[in-house]
């Protein structure tokens, strides 16, 4: 998918369905549903299908399509690839996958690496060491060179990573020489937790338990990965080339699609014990507490419950739409008030356990001129040393920066 441009992250969760992460790409609707029904016959047996809470049968009549159509049948097969086993496949069903997934990657735009820019050419002066030799490549499906096949007689599966389509089908698009495509130096991912997801989120499948970092070094056979969450790669970027540079302790506040914050302190981000400080959208929200957890901060305030109260209060353009209609006063300022009130309630406690110097504000939302003014209106007044609150200038790139200037400590 290649845009030519950086992606708003609202954007992203719409061509990414996060609760479907194997979902196809846009223009493969058409795949051979005789190939589906043939695999899910050959995979009827496979262990596989307890870990989904289904039989053999089940399956079989999926298969058939006596009790399916051809969504579901696709998506049951996505399931039994994202939690199976690596191991080799029964009988032909290796070279009927590699027919289903040969006619996908056809349908799919690709763009050639030797048309990405570099590092360098996008973020002058950001100090990655092979900045001038590395390409950035943003996501979608690439071409890397003119011989591309699996390297191993045998199909790993999608293995430990495989909730993610493209890291299950890495050797897949491997280069069958060593000397031929692109190489892998160090890697840095920023989300899911290096302990596995916590049971309070929906977790991507085949993720409760995932150790990412040794899943990525031993998929990708790279020594050296670095693992993060969005926000605290953000504050790295903030910290290197930001408004964090002469500030000690900060704060990065992230107002996006969730909400989330990272602490600094003596030029490091401070990850906790299980990289979880800062993850202020379990924050209990509400008076029913302790009786009930919910609700929490994300479902008060974050992009998705803007979009939400949008959907109620009838502005378009979900929250953007929603804090442009609460400019005047009115029932939606009203109710966007209320939602910041309820946001700033937790950050002024992150302010008093941490007496920042400096608040950084990325995210979406966070760019929103009266989200920002009520949030330091707020500060201004509950505080006793309230800090300098800023936006980054780093727009929707920040977590981006922040992975490239750790992938180069890796």
């Amino acid at each position: 998918m290649a845009t030519g441009r950086l992606l708003e992250l609202s954007e992203y969760r719409d061509l990414v369905d996060l609760d479907c992460p194997c979902r196809s790409a846009p223009g493969t609707a058409s795949v051979p549903d005789d190939l589906v029904r043939g695999i899910l016959s050959l995979l009827a047996d496979d262990s596989a299908t307890l870990r989904l809470g289904i039989t053999s049968d089940d399956v079989s009549a999926m298969a058939s399509g006596a009790r399916s159509n051809v969504q579901q049948r696709r998506g049951l097969l996505r399931a039994l690839l994202t939690v199976r086993d690596p191991q080799p496949f029964p009988g032909v069903a290796e070279s009927m996958l590699d027919d289903l997934l040969a006619g996908q990657r056809r349908r799919r735009p690709a763009v050639d690496a030797a048309e990405l820019p570099t590092i360098a050419q996008a973020y002058p002066g950001i100090g990655y060491p092979a900045a001038d030799s590395t390409v950035l490549w943003l996501g979608g499906w690439i071409a890397a060179g003119p011989v591309l096949c699996h390297t191993s007689g045998h199909r790993p599966g999608p293995g430990p990573v495989g909730a993610h389509p493209a890291a299950g089908r890495a050797d897949r698009d491997r280069p069958a020489h060593p000397d031929r495509g692109p190489r892998v130096r160090a890697v840095n991912r920023a989300g899911c937790g290096t302990r596995g997801c916590s049971s309070r989120t929906r977790p991507v499948p085949g993720w409760e338990t995932l150790r990412l970092a040794e899943a990525v070094r031993d998929h990708l056979g790279v020594s050296r990965v670095r693992v993060t969450n969005d926000l605290n790669a953000a504050a790295v970027a903030e910290l290197h080339r930001g408004a964090l540079r002469d500030a000690d302790p900060g704060l990065v506040i992230g107002l996006g699609t969730g909400v989330a914050a990272a602490v600094t302190v003596n030029g490091a981000v401070v990850p906790g014990h299980r990289g979880g400080a800062g993850e202020i959208a379990y924050a209990v929200s509400g008076a029913d507490w302790p009786a009930s957890p919910e609700p929490l901060l994300e479902a008060q305030f974050s992009g998705r419950a803007l979009d939400n109260l949008a959907d109620q209060l009838a502005p378009a353009d979900g929250a953007a739409g929603l804090c442009a209609a609460a400019v005047p006063s009115g029932p939606v300022r009203d109710a966007l008030v209320a939602r910041v009130d309820e946001l700033a309630r937790h950050v002024v406690t992150c302010c008093l356990l941490l007496d920042p110097q400096r608040l950084v504000l990325v995210g979406s939302v966070a760019r929103d001129d009266l989200v920002r003014d009520l949030l330091r209106d707020r500060l201004s007044h509950a505080l006793p040393y309230p800090p300098e609150v800023v936006l980054s200038t780093f727009a929707q790139d920040a977590a981006l920066l922040g992975s490239l200037t750790l992938a180069a400590q890796a």
